[in-house]
């Protein structure tokens, strides 16, 4: 590991005391209907985690740092919450507010957690599982992390049953369909993505000693209703911390007039009649439970 690599490792796994709520602009790139139905997700998660003041919260990854931040509201000052994200976190851009508790940020991945065995109450996190492989590594170091009794939380898309309402224009569907699955094969994260089910990670959970409960689903929509939300919809990171659909598009096919025909039925789509796109995302928790020696 360079020098440059072992500084930033140090300054990320220092520890602060934090006190924070979002400065404008934390979800800059982001449409406002984003951003409101990110904080009901962060809510959502949280409420499921039943955290308590006092608890430790581990955070996989936080680009908006809207779980990192109300998860500080909910510990109190005699609680922490450790971020763990190879990214800036954003939270740093953020305002004072009182009561907050102590965070502290670790530049790693998901799967490499610097924490202590059993020194957690809850884990959680938003769209991390779907995009990890193999996924028994990820849900390891969340159970290790966790005390017995311990709370998983999180939630993830299911990318495999995205579904785009749309009559294509000036575009085939063959090559449509050859424009989703070269994004969709491009990087292993996507790969993983589209492999992603309920039933895997609940099997991956109960290997490692997380009892989960039946995962409940809900449907996510974006309409495309003008050139403005489809311009935005293509700048939309395509993976936490990737590339937007646009980059990744014009970095894997290298038949710019078929990405240029594909963008334009997308304009076309919105203006004339509306593209809505259905995503499903699931819930789940589970518990930490002793393992049988």
């Amino acid at each position: 590991m360079d020098s440059d690599n072992l500084m930033w490792r140090a300054a990320m796994l220092r520890s602060e005391a934090v006190e924070s709520r979002p400065a404008p602009g934390w979800a800059a790139g982001t449409s406002p209907v984003d951003q409101r139905r990110a904080q009901v997700e962060c809510a959502r998660i949280l409420d499921d985690a039943g955290i308590r003041p006092g608890d430790h919260v581990v955070n996989l990854g936080d680009e908006t740092a809207l779980l990192t931040l109300e998860a500080l509201r909910r510990v109190g000052s005699s609680g922490s919450v450790s971020t763990v994200t190879p990214v800036v976190p954003p939270i740093r851009q953020a305002r004072p507010i009182p009561d907050g508790g102590t965070a502290r940020w670790i530049g790693t991945d998901p799967s490499i957690l610097d924490i202590p065995s059993a020194s957690a109450q809850v884990v959680v996190g938003s769209g991390v599982f779907a995009y990890w492989s193999p996924l028994r590594g990820l849900m390891t170091e969340a159970a290790r992390v966790l005390q017995v009794g311990g709370r998983l939380s999180i939630c993830e898309p299911l990318h495999a049953e995205r579904h785009m309402d749309i009559g294509w224009q000036g575009i085939s569907r063959s090559e449509v369909h050859f424009v989703h699955a070269a994004v969709a094969n491009s990087i292993p994260a996507l790969r993983a993505a589209h492999l992603f089910s309920e039933r895997g990670i609940v099997l991956s959970g109960q290997l490692v000693g997380l009892d989960a409960g039946l995962p409940r689903f809900d449907s996510v929509t974006t309409d495309l209703r003008d050139a403005d939300s489809v311009k935005a919809y293509l700048l939309r990171p395509v993976t936490p911390g990737g590339l937007s659909t646009e980059a990744m598009m014009r970095k894997v096919i290298r038949d710019q007039s078929l990405i240029s025909r594909y963008e334009h039925a997308l304009f076309l789509g919105a203006e004339q009649s509306g593209v809505r796109i259905t995503e499903r995302v699931m819930h789940l928790t589970a518990v930490r439970r002793v393992l049988s020696p």
